[in-house]
């Protein structure tokens, strides 16, 4: 009985923390304005592109490969 009081204390305290860390970001958030917040969202975003970016060239390559091993040199190949 004790070992489940004890484990509902660490939670509920646990809990009250994230909801007050919460709090906190928001209200930090609000004092610092939107203009830093845009700037962090800007880097996020650039980010994302860059990597959308990335991924997308991979996959061209990947399929320009993959056409020139079924073709010669942008003919076709004659079947065996």
């Amino acid at each position: 009985m004790a070992l489940l009081r004890n484990i509902a204390t660490v939670g509920g305290w646990t809990m009250a923390s994230r909801v007050l860390g919460f709090i906190r970001d928001v209200l930090i958030a609000q004092a610092i304005g939107t203009v830093a917040c845009r700037a962090v969202l800007d880097v996020e975003l650039f980010r994302a592109r860059l990597r959308a970016g990335r991924r997308r060239e991979k996959h061209k390559n990947q399929d320009a490969k993959t056409w020139n091993k079924r073709t010669r040199h942008g003919r076709h190949a004659p079947h065996a």
